[in-house]
């Protein structure tokens, strides 16, 4: 957990779009569970889940 409070102590600015540099330094790795399953695992081990529901349609575009 300290690594993530140092990167954000000493991050310059709000975050308003995707950081690139923001999500390497906090997402060790990314499993893909399902089409509708997603686990993000933190370097500092918590692991974040998401599930969504697709919409219809090629792709899950209407």
């Amino acid at each position: 957990m300290n690594k993530i409070q140092n990167f954000f102590n000493n991050y310059d600015g709000l975050l308003t779009d995707f950081d690139d540099d923001v999500f390497k330094a906090l997402v060790g790795r990314v499993l893909v569970k399902a089409p509708n399953h997603v686990c993000f695992e933190l370097k500092n081990g918590i692991v974040l889940e998401e599930k969504f529901i697709k919409k219809k349609g090629k792709n899950g575009l209407i």
